[in-house]
């Protein structure tokens, strides 16, 4: 459907005006297709575990270690916002006390303001621990998810019960929690027996690292069968907070949150209190790798919160997935049919719509001359149909072409698509152009449907030069408005948006400075459905100094400008890049569908795609599975080779298309 590879605006406008004219005396002006929606579905997280029975000390979480990072500190957590929208449950805040008339207290890590991820995606501007306690409670009062979510500070300076300062400060941090309507009080939570989904929305509050300012916390505040009346000085007051065992404390072992660390055996440990049978929530935190166990049941199981600094990166996904970590987005996934007989060439792009319109376009293997295909989706949705005369038609000379089509047939039954490539490597300049292809009635697995059959007519006099850069892709919507983005000069990441007037005159926007979206990427691709932009790319050289690093973003199509506004276009939050995947995860590939998203990439010689689906600022993306293990009676799929690789979606249907020694490989998808 609304395929996407990258462009930009800019340049020759010559011969927009004849083509755009031409274009519209044949297409419709209204339009049908279940694609006019102004974006995918956004859908709120299903029941904890898709079980309204499920109760606390059977989930596992999805968690960042040091959540407050971000992006720093060599790990990949994105923003706490962007963390909450993509269903992490667990927010670690470490705290640094400072002097003050009360007490309060800084972020840092070993230090106050160290590795804070501060005024950065969506991040507080404060280093103070209040302003990101609000970000917390903001985010679980407006978005309400149905499981509670946890708040985890770890103490960071040293605790002298005899210090006056000390307990005054726990006193002080103890009452940013009062509201029972928002926080759940240990007296109030029954971790065995009542479903998590009955405490859906609320905020439980964990008091992490120093032991001895844990210690104390444990002993002068209630947890439970709490008797508080104003003239009983012996009472203890309500515990507003969870306390954290960690592992060699001595004399926290009742409470019900464990930690430890994942390395030196960690993984171990965390299987001995699972199965010490003591009824308590474990936490490993630093994991670089699944840690998992078969459970007596015979089903997997692993700490309740293993917490990574990479909660994004495929390993995770998929391992959190595999322990049913909550909350459920319900991905959907696909089941693949085997590829069709490979074809000679290079750099292929493929678009998919509605209609079981198939249009691919590529390279020659040894030559800059780019050839195109037409098809139509099998009746019985296993492969790919191409016209028996017109594929691999020779169409013009150039590199990395994209291409995209649209949902809908115009008047005459043509459909409409629009073409983008890369001409002259050393000087690398964008062309576009569109193009028409006309259908006929189908018979026999297409009765009833119209098939693409014929050549692309195209529009206009030649190619029109719009832009410069490499490496672009396009993307167009049920309204005709495209989208396209490049990689410029520098390494710096260029978008371009047009559509046509009220004269029927297509043109690019104006050069918005916010074209340059990102400064340091390489490799984009672009989704476009309704006004729901899906964008992701490698980094060029992250802080670390690696190269590669897989990022995404949503966006909102501002037609009217013609430009890109970094948001939802569902609920207005502002969204930014966030890091998807590690280094390996190279030339990825979108789609949108209606119903969400699918990515691609290429690792070594796998092809590893996920489906995703919007959630506030972020695209939420599900377990990465490799093409490669797929089996079918004669095998499995060749590896891939080459540094491209093409996905698109239509709402039943998933195309692929990737190289292998200098063939092209298509397969096809049912999205399930």
């Amino acid at each position: 459907m609304r395929k996407s590879r990258k462009q930009m605006a800019g340049g020759t406008r010559a011969l927009i005006r004849a083509v755009a004219i031409l274009i519209f005396m044949l297409l419709p002006f209204l339009v049908t297709s279940c694609s006019d929606s102004d974006s995918t579905t956004t859908s709120n997280p299903r029941p904890p575990g898709g079980d309204e029975t499920l109760t606390f000390l059977k989930t596992h979480y999805r968690v960042s270690h040091n959540s407050y990072s971000g992006n720093q500190d060599g790990g990949f957590r994105g923003g706490i916002i962007q963390q909450l929208d993509a269903g992490l449950r667990f927010v670690e805040l470490d705290i640094h006390l400072q002097s003050g008339s009360p007490p309060f207290f800084k972020l840092g890590h070993s230090h106050p303001e160290q590795y804070v991820e501060i005024n950065n995606y969506g991040n507080p501007d404060d280093y103070d621990a209040k302003a990101w306690i609000s970000v917390v409670k903001d985010w679980a009062q407006k978005y309400q998810p149905t499981e509670p979510v946890l708040l985890a500070f770890d103490w960071k300076t040293d605790f002298n019960e005899n210090n006056e300062e000390d307990t005054e400060a726990i006193k002080t941090l103890h009452g940013y929690f009062t509201d029972e309507s928002i926080y759940l009080f240990p007296k109030d939570f029954d971790a065995e027996n009542t479903p998590v989904s009955q405490y859906a929305g609320r905020i439980m509050v964990v008091l992490s690292g120093n032991e001895n300012a844990r210690k104390y916390y444990s002993e002068k505040y209630c947890f439970s069968g709490c008797v508080i009346s104003n003239d009983n000085n012996s009472s203890l007051p309500e515990a507003h907070m969870f306390v954290e065992y960690q592992d060699g404390n001595d004399g926290l072992e009742k409470e019900l949150f464990y930690a430890r660390k994942f390395e030196d055996d960690g993984c171990k440990w965390a299987k001995n209190v699972e199965e010490s049978g003591g009824s308590h929530f474990t936490r490993l935190w630093m994991l670089t790798s699944p840690c998992e166990w078969a459970d007596a049941g015979g089903g997997l199981n692993g700490p309740n919160l293993p917490a990574t600094n990479f909660p994004y990166f495929g390993w995770y996904a998929r391992y959190t997935h595999d322990l049913k970590a909550i909350p459920d987005f319900g991905f959907e996934t696909i089941s693949w049919h085997k590829y069709d007989t490979p074809r000679k060439g290079s750099n292929p792009d493929v678009a998919v719509n509605n209609l079981g319109h198939v249009v691919e376009a590529h390279k020659s293997q040894n030559d800059d001359e780019l050839y195109y295909s037409v098809g139509n989706i099998s009746g019985d949705g296993k492969s790919i149909k191409w016209d028996s005369v017109y594929h691999d038609q020779h169409y013009t000379s150039g590199t990395t072409p994209s291409v995209a089509i649209v949902d809908h047939l115009n008047d005459e039954y043509q459909l409409l698509l629009v073409e983008i490539h890369v001409d002259d490597v050393n000087d690398p300049k964008l062309y576009y152009r569109f193009g028409l292809i006309n259908t006929k009635d189908g018979e026999g697995e297409w009765e009833g449907k119209r098939i693409l059959t014929g050549e692309i007519n195209w529009q206009g006099e030649n190619w029109a030069h719009y832009d410069n850069g490499a490496h672009p892709s396009v993307a167009i919507n049920e309204e005709n408005m495209v989208v396209e983005v490049h990689e410029g000069s520098d390494h710096k990441l260029w978008y371009n948006v047009g559509g046509f007037d009220e004269q029927k005159n297509f043109s690019w926007g104006p050069n918005w400075a916010e074209r340059n979206y990102n400064k340091e990427g390489e490799r984009p691709t672009v989704a476009l459905h309704g006004n729901l932009i899906f964008e992701a790319h490698n980094s060029w050289l992250d802080f670390i100094g690696d190269l590669g690093y897989l990022w995404c973003r949503i966006g909102s199509l501002n037609a009217d400008l013609k430009k890109i506004d970094w948001k939802n276009p569902d609920s207005n939050e502002a969204t930014y890049s966030y890091p998807i995947d590690q280094a390996e995860s190279r030339y990825p590939s979108v789609a949108l569908y209606s119903n969400g998203a699918v990515e691609a990439h290429k690792t070594g010689d796998g092809i590893w795609w996920r489906t995703g689906k919007t959630s506030n600022s972020v695209m939420a993306v599900g377990p990465t599975k490799d093409i490669q293990d797929v089996l079918f009676d004669s095998g499995y799929p060749p590896g891939a080779s080459g540094t491209q690789i093409s996905i698109d979606a239509s709402d039943t249907h998933v195309v692929l298309a990737y190289i292998n020694d200098n063939k092209i490989y298509y397969m096809v998808g049912d999205l399930n």
